[in-house]
């Protein structure tokens, strides 16, 4: 093992380059950073970023090579890589912060049914949540090492207790971790997950790569990683690691040894191929991507879902597809909600930072009250939400669009009353009634065709060569018009004069449908799109569009695979496979995507907007950080 040269070094952290929670020798350190000047060096274990940065990563010498070395905190359920001067995170996989009183009561009940003693006194808390993973420490997070080995030196204990946890929580996975310590991440997410992703991240085969660790034993926290195919070296703590670290090092200048004895007899053949080549490829004017292993992500919120359902009887069936606009500061949302009455209307909320929304409003912002909006056979009637999966109500107003023009706020949503009558309608608000809360809506009018079924209605947010555009879609194609005015009368309603279809093939072949309000770049309207395909009819998943600015009907770019898929807890907690885009907005330099998922929640993705438009530009798909992962609450 020690013999073969490999392209990614992975290494544990504590029991491994340290012992518990203590810092890297300097002389792991020295061995690290030398490590690093020419290969690829992934640090994976059960710690949270923090405790990487501070006890391996400040740790390292000054001509350590921090492009080169790869984070992968919390058994592998987050990525961060070296941009710059800071450190980027490349995918989170978290655990709802909702479920720790859950998971902290179920230990406690297991320790009692193993008749497992817990140990009188803990230094610190004994349970962290470190996003992506909880740990719980019988002893205390702070303890002694001393005190932390001599509690289960033979895992017997936690072995016990973790059985009884795999009963009681089937959808996580619970492992040894330390040594003291029971990591809960969710299911799947491991470090043999972690290892698969920065694989495919930096394009490697883990066949590759080596892991070293403490742990590689049944039950162990490194165990998983035997999954990969991956070489391991299992070492006994941080002394017997500074000796494999001084082996890799020989037999890496060992073979840069050989490499040089025959370096300079084909150097000058090896030029001028290479020289050559670069002629060839400068004729034929072939581009060449300088970042292949880098690639743009789009990530989901560690606080998804970031609105849920509440005990008020407007909203306490579901709230989810929300629109959204970026004004004074804040992140305003309009998302559709869902009483027992069965009546769809809308919520507002809003955020200084477009995931933690300290600001909800206990009552509808928007109610529907007009014919065209309330199904008046159904009135008397007690609503039933099992027999209303599509989108769970059956009357009123759904999946609301929102943009503004001047000095004025449009919303547009479908007005529901019942099949025969799904249109799209209008109303409007100035900008200071809507940051004052004065909910002075005009007076709601319909905006598409009688007798067809037109949903995912809006407006680009500025005149395109003098006229409004209007946007709908209906089956299966995005429908464009272009507008003198907003006055919108049943003789002369858009009728579709531009049709973007469905791709011939893939992810949005069945169906698509604008999913935000286009969004202006430099480079053309940005717009966030779902969309359905025949082989998963019953599965919404996101994708991305770039239009023309001057000619928006037609396609800069179109992604040909998903950016977001429904694969998480909360995309199928009610109507199982749903990501549903409604709102998107630039904030600061990040594109914040919210989207509602499984017509219950609201939830946000997010990307650099820079990163994505270049992404888009170069022809690269933005792809979820999370990849295949399903979990249940």
């Amino acid at each position: 093992m020690i013999g073969n040269d490999f392209k990614i070094y992975f290494f544990d952290i504590d029991g491994t380059l340290s012992r518990s929670r203590e810092d890297i020798s300097p002389e792991v350190a020295r061995l690290l950073s030398e490590l690093s000047r020419e290969s690829k060096v992934a640090i994976i274990s059960g710690a949270t970023l923090k405790q990487f940065l501070e006890q391996v990563v400040d740790k390292l010498a000054p001509d350590a090579n921090l492009k080169n070395i790869y984070l992968l905190p919390t058994s592998g359920a987050s990525l961060s890589v070296r941009k710059g001067t800071e450190w980027k995170e490349i995918y989170n996989n978290a655990i709802p912060e909702s479920m720790v009183v859950e998971v902290e009561e179920k230990i406690r009940a297991a320790f009692k049914k193993n008749k497992v003693p817990m140990p009188r006194k803990a230094y610190g808390d004994r349970l962290e949540y470190r996003g992506s993973q909880i740990t719980f420490s019988a002893t205390g997070q702070d303890a002694p090492y001393e005190i932390k080995s001599k509690w289960d030196p033979n895992h017997k204990k936690r072995e016990k207790v973790i059985r009884s946890l795999q009963e009681d929580f089937g959808d996580f996975d619970i492992n040894i971790g330390g040594t003291n310590s029971i990591d809960i991440t969710l299911k799947g997410i491991d470090k043999s997950y972690g290892i698969t992703k920065l694989s495919e991240y930096l394009k490697v085969n883990p066949n590759d790569c080596v892991f070293i660790g403490d742990a590689i034993f049944d039950g162990g926290n490194d165990y998983s990683v035997v999954k990969t195919g991956i070489e391991t070296i299992i070492t006994s703590g941080p002394e017997e690691s500074e000796d494999i670290l001084k082996a890799l090092l020989e037999n890496r200048e060992y073979k840069r040894g050989i490499l040089s004895i025959v370096g300079d007899f084909i150097k000058k053949v090896l030029v001028w191929v290479w020289n050559l080549i670069l002629d060839i490829f400068t004729i034929l004017d072939i581009k060449r991507d300088k970042d292949d292993e880098s690639h743009i992500y789009v990530t989901r919120s560690s606080k998804n879902p970031v609105l849920s359902p509440t005990a008020y009887s407007w909203e306490n069936e579901g709230v989810f597809n929300p629109a959204a606009i970026y004004l004074d500061g804040r992140v305003h949302l309009l998302y559709r909600a869902i009483g027992s009455n069965g009546v769809s209307s809308i919520g507002y909320a809003s955020s200084s930072d477009g995931i933690h929304f300290d600001e909800r409003l206990p009552y509808p912002v928007y109610y529907p009250d007009s014919e065209f909006e309330l199904d008046s056979s159904n009135k008397e009637q007690k609503f039933n939400p099992d027999k209303y999966a599509s989108g769970g109500s059956w009357t009123g107003c759904e999946d609301p669009k929102v943009c503004q023009i001047g000095d004025r706020i449009f919303l547009t949503y479908v007005a529901f009353s019942g099949w025969d009558s799904v249109r799209v309608a209008m109303s409007s608000i100035t900008v200071d009634d809507f940051l004052n809360k004065n909910w002075r809506w005009t007076t709601p009018i319909l905006c598409t065709q009688k007798g067809v079924v037109s949903k995912s209605g809006g407006l680009f947010p500025e005149k395109v060569k003098g006229k409004y555009v209007f946007f709908q879609r209906i089956f299966p194609n995005i429908l464009l018009d272009y507008m003198d005015d907003l006055r919108f009368f049943e003789d002369k309603l858009p009728n579709g004069q531009h049709q973007i279809p469905p791709s011939k093939v893939g992810w949005d072949s069945r169906k698509v449908s604008f999913g935000s309000t286009p969004i202006k770049t430099k480079y053309g309207w940005l717009v966030i799109t779902h969309g359905v395909d025949d082989a998963r009819d019953h599965q919404y998943h996101m994708g991305a569009m770039l239009l023309d600015l001057e000619n928006p009907e037609k396609i800069i770019y179109r992604s040909k695979t998903p950016i977001l898929s429904p694969e998480l807890w909360y995309e199928n907690d009610w109507k199982p496979g749903v990501v549903y885009p409604c709102g998107a907005v630039n904030k600061d330099g990040t594109l914040l995507i919210y989207y509602g998922g499984g017509d219950k929640y609201v939830c946000v993705a997010s990307a650099p907007m820079d990163d994505f438009l270049d992404s888009i530009l170069h022809g690269r798909n933005p792809k979820l950080k999370e990849d295949k992962l399903k979990f249940k609450k």
